[in-house]
């Protein structure tokens, strides 16, 4: 990958997302965020709105 293009993606995720990952704390956040979702993909599904809740 192209230095620019890098430079490029970093800046529309800090557009996007408000995530600086050159403030260390905010990178970490963003990283552990994508470890959660990417380990248990039952967190991406949205709830279906006509199953009855559960209890």
């Amino acid at each position: 990958m192209h230095r620019n293009t890098l430079k490029y993606r970093l800046t529309r995720i800090r557009d996007a997302f408000g995530v600086d990952v050159e403030i260390p704390t905010q990178r970490l956040v963003a990283e552990l965020q994508v470890a959660v979702f990417t380990g248990h993909p039952e967190l991406q599904r949205r709830p279906d709105a006509t199953a009855p809740e559960q209890e």
